[in-house]
């Protein structure tokens, strides 16, 4: 059996993951990729369809769109489309949508991009879904149950690595994401101003699409609060290392990587008790019922440590989270598809 995957630099770590563990596979199965990169200003999504129109897909079983992008599917096609849904919260969700705060190409982006995912989707004859939320959300828009398959995402090597112990001085509470409303950054902001002490610092690392004042005005004269760089993929590791509790007090995480990769390097994960996230994903974390919430789990983290037998049941449990079981389940998909 052959198999093609469609991916972009818009997934680029699913994409570059699943080609490279899906190509060692002990089932005869024989994969080919390709990963398009993105055109200046329209992006990935123009890229993959253009680069798809030079592609033959005649020899193989299988077409795996990792990235629920359109592409240019030939006429009259013979091959199996299986697609992968990473979330749906443009669909199901979309009072979150942050499109008031966004550039005009962001706004294409959402109002035709993201509508004509659902379309590629729901097109399609089978359907991988990153986590148990998504695979309910798939079914909800019209996917029937059994052309619907589970296979989460997963954490790579560096992520499973000997952790360091913590150095002494600054208790540092660390956020790797987007900077916005979806992301409920001001939440975690406020809440962490409700922390007296003097030696905590909270580092948020990502990109801001917050009105332009709307983040320095929360902040205010709050010198602990520091405003990093885009987190270079290269550096996460690292830059998890450097916290001593995770903070993601987001709305809405179609997997919500991030949350495993804090858990697998051994960090106590505080979450917004309200959000949408998979269940699977948000085993063994603390869940904050509002801003003082959150700060009480915090400092009580600060003064008493993360419980050791909590810590060890979280940590392992992340770990089972890996590419190459991502790889083995897919692969399962694949051939029961087949028959």
């Amino acid at each position: 059996m052959n198999v093609m995957l469609l991916g972009s630099v818009g997934i680029v770590r699913y994409s570059t993951e699943m080609a490279r563990n899906l190509r060692n596979n002990k089932y005869g199965i024989d994969v080919d990729s390709r990963i398009y990169r993105s055109l200046p200003f329209l992006g990935a999504v123009p890229g993959q369809a253009i680069g798809t129109l030079f592609t033959d897909f005649s020899k193989y079983k299988i077409v795996h769109n990792l990235t629920a992008y359109t592409f240019l599917k030939p006429p009259r096609r013979k091959f199996i489309l299986v697609t992968t849904a990473h979330e749906l919260q443009a669909f199901t969700k979309p009072e979150l949508n942050d499109l008031q705060l966004l550039t005009l190409q962001d706004k294409l982006w959402f109002n035709y991009i993201l509508k004509s995912s659902k379309d590629e989707i729901l097109g399609s004859d089978y359907v991988m879904t990153n986590s148990i939320q998504t695979r309910n959300e798939v079914h909800k828009l019209g996917m029937p149950t059994k052309r619907i398959f589970l296979t989460n995402l997963g954490v790579d090597d560096r992520f499973l690595r000997k952790i360091l112990k913590k150095r002494t001085g600054k208790f540092i509470i660390g956020c790797v994401s987007t900077i916005g409303p979806r992301k409920n950054t001001l939440f975690a902001i406020n809440a962490f101003k409700k922390i007296t002490s003097k030696n905590v610092e909270l580092h948020l690392w990502g990109k801001s699409i917050y009105r332009k004042n709307e983040v320095p005005v929360a902040i205010g004269d709050d010198k602990r609060i520091k405003l990093m760089k885009y987190a270079p993929e290269s550096k996460f590791v690292d830059i998890y290392d450097s916290f001593n509790v995770f903070v993601l007090p987001s709305l809405y995480e179609g997997f919500g990587l991030p949350i495993i990769e804090a858990k697998a390097r051994g960090l106590p994960v505080i979450l917004y008790k309200k959000a949408h996230i998979s269940p699977e994903v948000k085993r063994y974390c603390f869940e904050a019922e509002d801003e003082q919430h959150m700060a009480d789990i915090i400092q009580n983290l600060k003064d008493n440590g993360y419980n050791e037998k909590l810590r060890k049941k979280a940590t392992n449990d992340a770990r089972r989270f890996t590419w190459a079981r991502t790889a083995e389940e897919t692969i399962k998909a694949y051939r029961k598809i087949i028959g």
